[in-house]
């Protein structure tokens, strides 16, 4: 005759935990059957009647979780969490709004295009200590921040080596990917409306961990996007880290995130034709940000003890920042006079005028004049005299719901962009990645 036992458990946050429990439970005598809940936060067992709950309760705890239930609020009542968090937000704030005042745009640092490896490793360099450390290095150190909290006891270097074999593996595919990108050119090409959406992806989930490092919201510290159950057992260890391997495919798979600075490289790599070309100008620019992920790899490896967790509640407020950017980024797009329900279709003006608009583009001032008013109905021709080469997340320009198609700022060219806008209201004027840069009012 068979019982049910369930054990509530404390500090389960993902499928890969759930496999681990259950794996230890099966190994006690007299278990038939398991199922392991994180959202439940317990194991219910199918187990023989003279079984010994204190060895399925050892189980658990040798799997290392605790037996009991945990109770956590929406809100922390801790005041040195939010002197924390208040003091990092005023000092972005104000860091802010010093660039802001000195028109400081760290996306601007570099002109010109790409034409040698060498401008390459320093578009790199710039994007290791901006886009990418906001979007790449956000995600590996919120992982490796919370693997930290967890494992205080772990060296410095234990805590680091995720790194490593993080970076290796996105090196490879860069090597690769662009190589593949240089063969097939626009076949890869990726919609503005697909940037948009990962982008909206990326800001959700970055927003979720600068949230659970902060430790503002308890309740949500073990909300996760979990691997599936097999996945994760493959990518994990006896240790409860995720395996080397694990760590470089989640490097690999960076190529795909949505970084300004990567997809003008990866735009770039599709105009050579070649695959070592394209190979080389992806792996030097992966090269080039490795300086600024590897930076943030070893502030998250080897801080300890208080100062670790002011780091923490630091890094997760500056993941909220960025989070909110690259989702108000994303809505530019996706609003409701976006990519979604656009005007971008072909039309005849109300009373056969045509509105000419014209602009400049420079790398220090970008398009100026940036502010226009027109009349729904009647044709727009906007032309862009383009004196710079685009760099970087402001390489390309578009108007979300009136011209869709983002087109690339090359030096000396004249961008003109036709279209008929039938509804009013205003429309941002933005790059490819949804930064606004300009105004568009119908009326």
């Amino acid at each position: 005759m068979s019982k049910k036992i369930v054990i509530p458990i404390v500090g389960m946050h993902c499928r890969a935990c759930e496999t681990l429990v259950q794996e230890k439970l099966a190994k006690v005598t007299g278990v038939s059957g398991i199922k392991v809940s994180t959202v439940k936060g317990q194991a219910e067992i199918e187990a023989s009647s003279d079984i010994n709950q204190k060895e399925l309760e050892q189980a658990v705890r040798d799997a290392g979780y605790q037996v009991g239930q945990e109770s956590k609020s929406w809100l922390n009542t801790k005041s040195s969490v939010w002197r924390d968090l208040i003091l990092a937000a005023v000092v972005f704030g104000l860091v802010y709004i010093i660039f802001k005042s000195f028109n400081i745009n760290p996306m601007w640092s570099l002109a010109g295009s790409p034409e040698s490896l060498f401008s390459i490793l320093l578009v790199g360099l710039v994007a290791g200590f901006s886009t990418c450390m906001a979007l790449t290095g956000g995600l590996i150190v919120s992982l490796t921040a919370r693997y930290s909290q967890k494992h205080p006891e772990a060296t410095g270097w234990k805590r680091f080596q995720p790194h490593l074999y993080f970076n290796i593996g996105r090196l490879l595919s860069y090597f690769i990917l662009g190589g593949v990108i240089g063969l097939v050119g626009s076949v890869l090409k990726i919609s503005p409306l697909v940037w948009a959406i990962l982008t909206m992806i990326v800001g959700v989930v970055m927003l979720l961990l600068g949230l659970q490092l902060t430790e503002a919201m308890p309740k949500i510290s073990n909300w996760s996007l979990a691997l599936p159950g097999q996945t994760a057992k493959i990518l994990k260890r006896e240790d409860k880290s995720y395996s080397h391997f694990g760590a470089g495919i989640l490097g690999a798979l960076t190529f795909f995130l949505p970084c300004g600075f990567t997809q003008a490289m990866q735009l770039y790599a599709m105009t050579t034709g070649s695959f070592f070309a394209g190979a080389a100008v992806m792996f030097i620019f992966a090269l080039g940000t490795l300086v600024g992920l590897l930076v943030a790899g070893l502030a998250t490896s080897f801080i300890k003890g208080k100062a670790a967790q002011i780091f923490f509640h630091v890094i997760g407020v500056l993941l909220i920042l960025f989070a909110l950017a690259n989702i108000a980024n994303a809505w530019n797009l996706l609003g409701v006079r976006g990519l979604i329900g656009s005007d971008d279709s072909p039309s005849v003006s109300a009373s056969g005028q045509v509105q000419e608009l014209k602009t400049t583009f420079t790398l220090k001032g970008d398009i100026n004049p940036n502010n226009f008013t027109v009349k729904a109905g009647d044709k727009v021709r906007l032309e862009i005299d383009v004196q710079d080469n685009g760099s970087g997340c402001m390489s390309t320009i578009m108007i979300p719901g009136l011209y869709n198609r983002a087109v690339t700022l090359v030096k000396g060219q004249t961008i003109v962009m036709e279209f008929t806008p039938k509804t009013k209201g205003e429309y941002p004027i933005t790059c490819a990645m949804g930064v606004k840069r300009g105004t568009l009012i119908v009326q």
